[in-house]
């Protein structure tokens, strides 16, 4: 089977189509289907389809209810916990990033957790809605072990990713960073195992600690190394602390981490600090002196954190959405399993 390039469209038919079929109300479909599609567009397949079998296997095994919705738990001062239920990630995420901006814009900052919630997708999705209103957003998130520590040779840590969102001038995007605190996201991995590619040297190590561009020896066993050593090792640890620990979840590393994803998120409120229009000034000034660098050679221009997934967005709705084969095939199977017709 060759490559399918699909639209933005199609993609998210056939999201939606799998999701109903293991139960899935049409608005919690959605959201998990917006993000996935969302996260595609950007460029970043390790977080968009690719993502659908392990998300419909887990819910036809029951790890996730599907018919399940979020709620906050518990809310104290500028403080709240949110619970996924373990129905859906995405849809638990976005209460929770909700949550810390509406307490922001009541006390000039809002702190919340998530817990019990399977894999939440791209932190992007949610520091860029806090951002939309106006707030500064910060995200990071705990995740299943996959990561070697610093000097180790055994998954200790998971890809722990962090994300903010710098809101600009009215109908200016967000400033938008988000990375995961290994060398590449572990879906990066998926994919590129899925397309039969190798990935880069420095990615991963095999089970007895040697390195290797072969993704087959990750799922064996191996496990991916910290971004930039022991800096990206020290950040997890952090990490691990705050959407581990302080969610409930537990950090990844020890019997108690309850799987799936532990997150913490805040919300600041500009006008809390300084006035909108000295922030906003600012940051404008920020943003044209980045981008006015001059530029190394080969270099076309300097971009700001979030433009190449802008760029990656128009790009792809003109000319469709790579998918791999392989992840087709899979799809297609669970399709026939669940009853339910591919849209492509």
């Amino acid at each position: 089977m060759a490559e399918v390039r699909l639209s933005g469209q199609e993609l998210h038919g056939i999201c939606m189509g799998l999701l109903r079929g293991v139960g899935t109300p049409e608005d919690l479909a959605e959201i998990v289907a917006g993000g996935l599609c969302d996260a595609n567009l950007a460029g970043h397949d390790s977080h968009g389809l690719v993502r659908l079998p392990m998300y419909l296997r887990n819910a036809i095994d029951g790890k996730i209810k599907p018919p399940v919705r979020p709620e906050v738990v518990r809310r104290r001062a500028a403080t709240a916990c949110v619970s996924a239920r373990w129905g859906w990630g995405q849809p638990a995420a976005r209460l929770a990033a909700q949550t810390a901006a509406e307490i922001a814009g009541e006390l000039g900052v809002g702190a919340v957790v998530l817990q019990d919630s399977p894999h939440v997708g791209r932190m992007a999705d949610y520091v860029e809605l806090i951002a939309a209103e106006g707030h500064l957003g910060m995200t990071v998130t705990n995740s299943g072990p996959n990561v070697a520590p610093f000097g180790g040779r055994d998954r200790r840590l998971g890809t722990d990713p962090i994300a903010f969102a710098i809101p600009r001038a009215e109908g200016a995007p967000p400033i938008v960073v988000d990375f995961a605190t290994s060398v590449r996201a572990e879906g990066k991995v998926r994919v590129a195992r899925a397309a039969g590619r190798s990935v880069p040297p420095g990615t991963l190590i095999d089970v007895e600690g040697r390195p290797s561009v072969n993704p087959e020896d990750y799922y064996a066993g191996g496990s991916l190394l910290p971004a930039e050593g022991h800096k990206g090792y020290a950040l997890a640890v952090a990490i691990e602390a705050l959407g581990g620990v302080l969610s409930g979840m537990g950090p990844s590393m020890i019997p108690a981490y309850g799987g799936g994803n532990g997150m913490f998120v805040m919300a600041l409120e500009v006008e809390a600090f300084l006035p909108v229009k000295q922030y906003v000034d600012h940051v404008e000034a920020m943003a044209k002196a980045l981008r006015s660098a001059p530029t190394a050679p080969g270099v076309e221009r300097v971009l700001l954190p979030g433009e190449p997934e802008l760029l990656s967005a128009e790009r792809r709705r003109r000319e469709g959405i790579p998918i791999a084969p392989a992840t087709m095939d899979e799809l297609h199977e669970l399709a026939g399993e669940l009853g339910v017709t591919l849209g492509a």
